[in-house]
């Protein structure tokens, strides 16, 4: 049977080794923590239990003359769905497909809500072949054109994209 003092310093050992490891993870996760002032937010997602968010969807209704009321992000670029997803509400832009037409990304751990009011269809989300989260609009994947400039629809009709009208 270990002495009292062997037992005291192997109770100290397995205090720095929890220390060493506390601070090995703070020093990872930085010092400053993002602007937000979210103290967790620094903190690597796999020493964090998960957080869920819901949020409005990132999405807005503007009117663009000639075609009519769209959806568009926040920053007034419109969005499409592409036609081929429309069969099977699976993403199929993918590789250069998707530089073209940027899926419209949701941050990990957001829940997104399915109703806004004021604009119409159901909003969620799909995992995307490269496990990046994508918004959707009634099962369809949400992607914008990266020709496109806020207010414009230039890639409506573009290789089977379509606006979303709302």
């Amino acid at each position: 049977m270990p002495t009292a003092s062997a037992r005291h310093a192997s109770a100290l050992a397995a205090i720095a080794a929890t220390l060493a490891l506390t601070s090995g993870a703070v020093a990872i996760a930085g010092t400053g923590g993002p602007a937000s002032g979210d103290p967790l937010a620094a903190i690597p997602g796999q020493l964090t239990a998960t957080r869920v968010v819901t949020r409005r969807p990132p999405v807005i209704r503007i009117n663009v003359p000639g075609v009519g009321r769209i959806l568009a992000t926040t920053h007034r670029m419109a969005l499409y769905t592409y036609l081929p997803e429309h069969a099977d509400h699976k993403v199929h832009c993918i590789g250069t497909c998707a530089a073209a037409w940027p899926p419209l990304g949701i941050a990990r751990g957001v829940r997104i809500a399915s109703r806004v009011s004021g604009l119409t269809g159901t909003f969620g989300i799909i995992r995307r072949p490269n496990g990046a989260i994508q918004l959707t609009r009634n099962g369809l994947p949400l992607y914008r054109f990266a020709a496109d400039s806020p207010g414009s629809v230039s890639g409506n009709g573009i290789g089977g994209f379509r606006v979303v009208h709302g």
